[in-house]
Order: C-alpha cells, then structure tokens, then sequence
C-alpha cells in the first residue's frame, strides 16, 4: 500500500486520494472542480485510482462540466431533459428553439405571453413588432383579437 495522501498531478490539476481512518472508513478522492472542493468515495484503493485517473483526465481537459454541477443545476437540467425528451427534443435543441423565438421579441417575457395566448386563443398572427408578425394557424373564439391586446398589456 502507497503511503497516504497520494497527490495524482496532471496539467496543472491535481487530486488527492485518502486512505481509510477511523472516521472515514473509505478511500476518499479529493480534488476542486468549479472553485468548489468535491470529495468521492470508493470501498478499494484500485477502484478509487482507477477513478481519480478518469477524474483527473477529464478535469485536465475542458470537459470539466458534469464534476462543477450543483445539485441544484443538476436537479434543473435533468428536468429540462425529460420535458425535452417529452416533445421528442434533445436539452440544446430545446434551448436554441426557445434562444431563436425569443429573437422575434424585443422582450424575452413576451415569448411566454405568445406561448400563453396561442395555447388558448390561438390567434392568426402574432405580432411580434411594428413592422413583423409571425403566421400562426386558424383562430379561435370571435373574441381572439380582444384577448390579445388585454393580456399583453
């Protein structure tokens, strides 16, 4: 057995692995990703090697994304994912359609005014500027124009 901390050093990042103590009766990865200390844990030295090398790799490199993500941030984009994969869309074709919509509007708020709108009136246009509009289908409701103008005021 290696005597404890083990520093791996790769491209300017590095990681320590801990041996088991009293406390802690694991083998402990250590190493920082996104400014925070994260910390990992392995029941075999072997397994926490093999593991801290994959880390440090991806770590050295620009993939370093999926180590830095919240709970929080994790928690929104896997829902993200299943409301994406609800409507047959991967997560980045579900950010780009709503980046390219919100493009249209001089506001990114109106784009859930629109969205709002269309899902109960849906109205023939919607008038994104003075001098736009996008064709939307078939209106509903005699009243479609009216609403319009009361909910986005």
């Amino acid at each position: 057995m290696p005597e404890f901390p083990v520093t791996l050093k790769r491209r300017g990042k590095q990681l320590r692995i801990y041996g088991p103590s009293v406390t802690k009766e694991r083998y402990r990865v250590v190493f920082k990703a996104g400014g925070k200390r994260r910390e990992k844990f392995y029941p075999t030295y072997e397994l926490a090697k093999r593991e801290a090398e994959s880390l440090l790799r991806q770590l050295s490199t620009d993939t370093e994304d999926l180590p830095q993500l919240s709970r929080k941030e994790t928690r929104e984009y896997l829902q993200l994912k299943d409301k994406a994969a609800q409507r047959g869309r991967s997560p980045m074709e579900a950010i780009h359609d709503w980046y390219d919509a919100t493009e249209f509007l001089s506001n990114p708020a109106d784009l859930i005014k629109a969205a709002r709108v269309f899902q109960g009136e849906k109205p023939k246009t919607l008038r994104v500027s003075r001098t736009r509009s996008l064709p939307i289908s078939k209106p509903r409701g005699p009243n479609w124009l009216s609403a319009l103008n009361s909910k986005s005021a």
